[in-house]
Parts: C-alpha cells; structure tokens; sequence
C-alpha cells in the first residue's frame, strides 16, 4: 500500500478534478466522508490505533468477519476484504483472532505515546484434521446474514441439463421451479422476472421474448470462469438493486498467475475452453463455449427438425497499476438461435388406466427464436489508503431478439390410442403467426466508496441508467372448424419506442457494536422517470453471535421493483395511469449453526407483505401482466437447511421449504387467493460421495421435489354479441399442477496427468426414473362439456457423457 504523503498528494489532484468534472458523484463521495469523519471523531477517547489485514495463510486471500478481540475489552470484525481498525488503550495488549475454520492467533503489541500506531498483517493457519485434507469454506467478504454459496467446484459437478450454472441455483431454499428445460427460477413465491442478477458487478437479464424453456439454451453465465455464485433469498443489502424478491451475485475467476493455465471440456451438449495468464501488470481470463443440444430435444413432445445452437464468448482484463489501484474491463458477446421445423405433436391424456386417449396436431410451417447479446463494462478500483477504497464503472448492455413464427397445424383426437382400429377425428385448424422483434440497450455509470473505521464500515454509492427498448409486436392467432370449441383469436400489432432514466442512490454503516453484535442499516433511493416515481427503500440486518458455533439475525427491508418490460409490453402508455413499482416489505428471522468447520445448519423464518400488485398469468415462460396495481398479498413461511461435508472435502446441500402466500384485490372487499407460484412444500437434496479406496472417483446426486405451482383452467364462453363460444382463461378459479420431482446423478473420475494438469471423465443420468413433470398444458374441447387439459412433457431420461482436461 502507499504511504500516506502518496496518499496526500493523490487526494490533492483527485478531488479538486472530480469536482469540477462529476460534481454529483464529488457530492455522494464528501456525504460519505463527512458521515464517516463524524463517526471517527465521536471515538477518540481511546488514543492507541492498531489497523491491517487479516489473510489466509499460503494464498493471500482476505478473510473476512474474522473476530478480532483484545484484552482491553473491545473487538471489531474484519470487513469484506480483511481489513480492520481497532483503537486501544495504551500499555500492553493481546489481540486474538478468531474465525471458523482456522487455527486462533494471538498477536501482542505495547501502545505508547510515541508508538501509538501499529500496522498488522496477520496469516490465519487453516485448521485441518490429522491425516485427512479438508476443504474449508470461509464465509465470504461481506457476507450478509443468510446469504448463501456456491464453490466452483460444486457448481462444475452438479448434473444437470446443459451444465447450466443458473440452474444449480434450485439446490438453495427458497428456490422453486417447475421446468427443468429453463434456467429461470422462482424464490418464496414470486415469479423469475422479480429476481436480479449480477455477473461480476453489472446486472445482466434474461431473455424477454422467450415462450418454451427449450428455445433458451443457455443462460450468460460460463460455468469455467465461475469462481462463486453469493444468493440472498430475500431482505438483501442497499448496495443491491431494486427487485422484489432475490439478488445473485456471479464472480469470475480473475486470480494472479505467473503462468499460463487453462481447462477444455467437451460432452455430448456442450464444448467449451477457458484460459488465464499473466503478462507483467495485465492479468487475463477467456472463455468461449458451443453447445449443440441436438440429440436432446429431437426427444421432446413435438417431433421435427431441430436446429439450435448456443455460443457465446467472454473475457476480463485487469491491469494493476499499483498496488493500490486497478482496471478492469469485461466482454461478452453471445448468440442463441432456436430454429424448429415442427412435423407432428402428440399429448395423451386419461380418464382411467384403461382409458387414454390423445391430442395429434400435424404442422406445417416452421418457428424460429433468437437472441444475441453484448456486454462492456469497465471498472476503476482505487484505494487512497488501506481504509478508503473507491470504484467507478461504465457498462452498456444491449440485447436484440427475434421471434418468427408462420405455422398451420390440423388438430386430430383419437378416442382410444390403445386401439389402433378407432379412426382419428377431425377437429379444427389452427394459424400461428408471429413477427416479434426486441431492441434494448443500456448504458450505466456506477461510483462507490468505502471507509473503515474502528467499529464502522461505511459506503455510498450511485447509479445512473439509461434505457432504450423498441419492441416490434406482429401477432395472430386464429382456429376454424366445427369439431371443436375454438381458442379465443386475437391479432395484436404494437410498436413500441420507450427511453427510461434511473437515478439511484445508497448508503450504509456496518457497525460491528461488540464481538458479537453487528448492525448493517442502510438506506437506498431511486428515481424513475417512466412514472416520475421516487422511492425510498431503508434496509437493515442485526446480527448476534453468542459464540463461535452460533449466529442469530434479522433481516428486514423495504424492496421496490419499478415497471419494466414485461409490465410494459403492448401497453398503451399514453391512454393509461402509469403504473406504479410494486412493493414487497421482507422480515426475515434466522438462525445459523456449525457443527464443526465443514457443516453448518441454517434455518429461517419469512414474512413478506405485498402492495401495488400488478396481477399476471403465467403461460409458460411467457408473462402476461394487467394493466393496473390492483392487487395487495403476502408470503410467509420457512426454509431449513444443512449444509456441510458428508463425505471429507465434498460439500452436500439437504433443504426443505414451507410456503405460503396469498393475494386479493387491493380494496379489501375479495377474499385472499392463492397466487400462482405457491409450492408448498420443497425438498431439494444435492448429496457428493467418493470411493474411499479411490476417492478421485466420485457421484454426485440431486433431487428436487416441489408439490406443484398453480394455473388458471380454460373455460367455454359466449361472445354475447356474435354468439360464437371460445375457450378462454378463466381468471376466477385457480388449479394445482402435479407435483414436481426430479433426480439426475453424476459420476466422475479424476486422473492426474503431471504437474498441474488433470483429465475428468463424467457420465450423468439426467431424470434417473423418466418421471414425466407438467409445466404447462395445451386446452381442447375433444368431448362434451368443459375442455380438457393435454399435458405438455418435458425431459425426459437422457444419458451424457464428457470430458474435462485441465492445464
């Protein structure tokens, strides 16, 4: 680090040029000085000052929340990257550091008036058990209470579909889904567009347009550059953004390396390769991927010719001019494409074992979906001293997707498919067509600061975003015939050119109150110019540890999510009230257990209270939102879960979730309603073995179970003014799907190669026991009476195979 007179004279050029130059992030930075020169000021009174950095031993990584107490009674907790401040009285005086999972140090040092300043590098040892290696799992830097983690190496080992790494994300509580074929997921009982995403640092989204699972392929996120995935399942911090319901945090590996490194894998969906390296100051890491999941979905309901392919390319430079100051920039540039020529599609259903009949839709025509994707971002990190830390970026991210569709199909029912003699009957003919565009593009300024004191961590930071989308809407859908109830038609066209600003802002204090009480209060601001909405959003986690073994907290906050795409699309802005953010409030009551350096349990109780709904229905990717804030509702329940190393050095995930949440027009004169995404019960198990006698060679299992989400059934109705009846959702009655319940398993083997290098040969049974999961289902009135419902199925068992090398 630099001495303080570099110090010096670095703040005497900075600031007078960022004043002059970004007087409103001069203005967010001397805000948080001043707040943090005022918190100093109030604790002179103890003259002796010891600060430095707390890493662990042999790799030189921060160890955060360390607890650090001395014999004159007072302690403070390392902050995010190892770093603390701590005054003291003068004399003589032992410091103790303590953390789970490493061996206790003890540092002495004697505090006079002319030696009243002292910088510490302590090393922590990693405990180990005698004879056996362990991996031990440090909380993470600025580990929020409850905020769960994913390791590299277990996102890289769990089975399932296409290695995605989001889909990994359902092994932790509070996580729900119901199609296996996409990465969106749902977390207590809000829907997968009311969770943010962050890829080292810049918010990245899902695809808008997308209507099956199987069309996306791939999320943004590359499995080989992955270092670690941090999710907060509610109530998380102001330095968070603005949604409802969740916030993941993906980190790339970017570590300093005097050589060159690398991995390539290949299976039967997938090839990809990573390389990082050093070249003096200027450290890089590449990864680019090609996924072809060809012999997987020519097994999917609807048979035909499917092209689709997935490719995408990312890399980080990071160019260290100091030791105290960095740049970072970030590339990524990924195309999707979903090309099907749809030949026949089947669905049976049964009123009894011996009775099953089905649904045959011959097509002509073809449905093609793409996207491509690009993202910049660069990033400035500076310390001006080993307290004060300083970061601005600039991103832009932009997104353009296609939907074409131009299908015909002719819908057939067969009264018996156990009896080939029964001829098929005729019912209608349908037209499908579609030419949907999206363009969005976003450009970001981001700035925040950070100040240490001796019990306080302060930051602030601001945002600004510009967003620009035009959508292209081109749809029809029409039926005809006389053997069956026709689906409601509909023709929309729309173009829509919509120019958003955001403008928001943070503060917050962590303040360690003792060794074992610390307070993380925040508050965040946005201003959204679509609605002219100002909000302001406080936030706030207590944290209590009675003893090393034990952590209790409560989360609380106020969470907004402004109005976005999905609320937006084909919205007649102008003849309309804006709609409004809705609004969720998370109470969050927690309890954290270690059994011992490699298992914890963690247990939490939730209470959201829900306004300004905007009510949807869900048909299958494929949100639909209202065009009001009509509707109030709550969420509450638990989630318990161990975690730990069942087996040495091979962590396990055991959850199971209770929910419940409920919804009813905002003027309190309906009664409460389930809402859509109301599972129940979850169970979600992802357990590692190994062979001892061989442990390079090792399985991987994950289950997941869910007791099913809800949907709206179709209903007949009468157009008064024609006569004619369609099938239409009806919105009064809600339904239960099937319960939800998969079980794919992994197996690898680890050969050693040289020095460095390494061969992984996986197999993975994706859906062990072929168990059919519904995640939508297709409407038709084949009999008398009410329509009947034809399951869409999904995945079925799949076998891969691959290889990983690493060098």
């Amino acid at each position: 680090m630099p001495d303080n007179d570099v110090m010096v004279q670095h703040h005497r050029h900075f600031f007078p040029s960022l004043k002059r130059n970004a007087p409103g992030i001069y203005l967010m930075i001397q805000t948080c000085l001043v707040l943090c020169i005022s918190t100093f000021l109030s604790g002179q009174a103890l003259p002796g000052l010891v600060s430095g950095i707390v890493v662990k031993k042999g790799t030189d990584e921060p160890v955060s929340n360390c607890n650090i107490s001395a014999t004159a009674g007072n302690g403070i907790i390392s902050d995010s990257l190892g770093l603390f401040v701590i005054r003291l009285p003068f004399g003589q005086q032992r410091l103790k550091f303590e953390h789970l999972g490493f061996e206790d140090y003890f540092e002495d040092i004697h505090l006079t008036a002319e030696n009243s300043k002292h910088r510490l590098r302590i090393e922590l040892t990693p405990q180990v058990i005698p004879g056996k290696s362990v991996t031990v799992q440090d909380d993470r830097p600025d580990a929020a209470p409850g905020m769960q983690e994913l390791a590299q190496q277990d996102i890289r080992r769990m089975p399932t579909l296409y290695s995605d790494v989001l889909r990994s994300i359902k092994i932790l509580p509070g996580v729900t889904s119901n199609n296996e074929l996409s990465s969106a997921y749902n977390v207590r009982g809000g829907n997968f567009d009311e969770n943010l995403i962050y890829l080292n640092g810049y918010e990245i989204y899902r695809p808008f347009l997308l209507r099956q699972g199987v069309e996306e392929n791939q999320s943004l996120v590359n499995p080989d550059l992955v270092d670690n995935m941090q999710f907060h399942g509610g109530a998380f911090s102001a330095n968070l953004g603005d949604k409802m319901s969740s916030a993941l945090q993906v980190s790339y590996r970017n570590e300093s390396q005097s050589h060159f490194s690398g991995t390539a894998r290949a299976d039967l969906f997938n090839i990809g390769i990573a390389l990082r390296g050093q070249a003096g100051k200027l450290h890089w890491s590449a990864g680019a991927r090609y996924v072809n999941p060809d012999l997987f979905v020519s097994k999917l309901q609807t048979s035909g010719s499917y092209k689709p392919f997935f490719a995408d390319v990312q890399g980080m430079l990071n160019y260290k001019f100091s030791d105290s100051s960095r740049l970072e920039l970030f590339l990524l540039n990924a195309r999707n494409r979903f090309d099907l020529t749809p030949a026949d599609w089947i669905g049976n259903f049964k009123f009894s074992i011996a009775d099953v009949k089905a649904i045959d839709i011959e097509y002509d025509g073809e449905r093609n979906y793409a996207f491509s994707t690009a993202l910049a971002g660069l990033r400035f990190e500076t310390y001006f001293d080993p307290k004060t830390r300083f970061q601005i970026s600039a991103a832009g991210y932009s997104t353009r997707e296609d939907e074409d569709v131009d299908l015909t199909g002719n819908i057939y029912f067969d009264p018996d498919v156990r009896d080939d003699r029964n001829p098929r009957e005729f019912l209608k003919s349908r037209l499908e067509k579609a030419d949907n565009s999206l363009d969005l593009r976003t450009l970001e300024f981001q700035s925040s600061l950070r100040r240490i004191f001796a019990r306080h961590t302060m930051a602030a930071g601001i945002n600004i975003r510009f967003t620009d989308f035009e959508n292209m809407l081109n749809e029809a859908f029409l039926e005809g015939g006389e053997g069956s109830t026709q689906e409601t038609p509909f023709i929309e066209v729309a173009d829509q050119q919509l120019n958003f600003a955001y403008y928001s802002g943070y503060i917050q204090d962590i303040f360690a109150i003792s060794p074992k009480w610390r307070l993380t209060a925040g508050l965040r601001a946005f201003y959204y110019d679509y609605n002219q909405e100002t909000k302001i959003s406080p936030r706030a986690a207590l944290q209590f540890l009675p003893n090393p073994r034990n952590t209790l907290y409560f989360n609380w906050g106020h969470y907004y999510q402004p109005p976005f795409f999905y609320e937006l699309r084909n919205k007649s802005l102008g003849t309309q009230a804006p709609l409004k953010s809705q609004r969720a409030v998370h109470y969050i009551l927690g309890w954290d257990h270690r059994f011992n350096q490699r298992s914890t349990f963690q247990a939490e109780m939730y209470y959201k209270q829900l306004n300004d709904l905007i009510p949807y229905f869900v048909d299958q990717l494929k949100i639909t939102y209202e065009d009001a804030n009509s509707n109030e509702g709550y969420a509450y329940g638990f989630d318990l879960q161990y975690k730990g190393q069942i087996v040495n050095t091979l962590n396990s995930w055991i959850s199971y979730s209770y929910l419940k949440t409920r919804e009813r027009e905002a003027d309190g004169n309906s009664d409460y309603l389930r809402r859509l995404l109301d599972q129940t019960h979850t169970m979600r198990i992802f357990v590692q073995d190994k062979i001892p006698s061989h442990p390079n060679v090792q399985a991987h299992l994950r289950m997941l179970f869910g007791s099913g989400y809800l949907y709206h059934p179709r209903t007949v109705v009468t157009d008064p003014s024609s006569g004619n009846s369609f099938l239409a959702v009806d919105f009064t009655q809600r339904e239960r799907y099937q319960a939800y319940w998969r079980f794919d398993l992994g197996m690898s083997a680890r050969i050693k190669l040289g020095t460095g290098r390494y061969a992984v040969f996986k197999a993975e049974v994706l859906n062990v026991f072929n168990n059919i999961n519904v995640a939508a289902y297709s409407w038709f009135q084949a009999l008398p009476g009410q329509p009947v419902r034809v399951p869409n199925v999904f995945t079925r068992r799949f076998f891969n195979a691959g290889v990983e090398v690493g060098f």
